[in-house]
């Protein structure tokens, strides 16, 4: 048994995205997480993060990524399979990268039920997407 991770979500998160989230890892994640699009737009996130062990953060927004870096936390950002960015905002995030402030997790896309796929492959996706979190917490 693995503890609870804290999940934080900003503005810019589309609602589909923390809805994903919300309903994939619901038993993984603690009642101190952020859902912005869930009553969390005025959370208090220096104490947030002051008493997280490690941050999960969604890629989507630089602030919250600053932010999740300047606690001296070990920061994890999560972003989707496929996503159609900047340039500008790419080269910002692997430089982040680059420095070792930040890994990365993909969220993947496919955890929605789609016509023609099969509950039970939903399942093993959603348990491949915890195991690959709760190894980036041991690390």
């Amino acid at each position: 048994m693995h503890s609870k991770i804290t999940i934080v979500t900003s503005r810019r998160t589309d609602p589909s995205i923390e809805a994903l989230l919300r309903d994939s890892l619901s038993d993984c994640y603690t009642k101190d997480s952020i859902w912005f699009h869930h009553g969390g737009a005025n959370a208090n996130l220096a104490e947030l993060f002051g008493n997280a062990a490690k941050i999960f953060v969604t890629e989507d927004s630089a602030m919250m990524i600053s932010e999740s870096i300047s606690s001296g936390k070990k920061v994890t950002t999560l972003f989707p399979a496929s996503i159609d960015t900047p340039d500008r905002y790419s080269k910002h995030i692997q430089k982040y990268r680059d420095l070792n402030l930040i890994d990365s997790q993909s969220i993947k896309a496919e955890l929605s039920l789609e016509e023609g796929k099969e509950i039970d492959q939903i399942n093993l996706i959603r348990e491949d997407l915890k195991r690959s979190i709760f190894t980036r917490i041991e690390i």
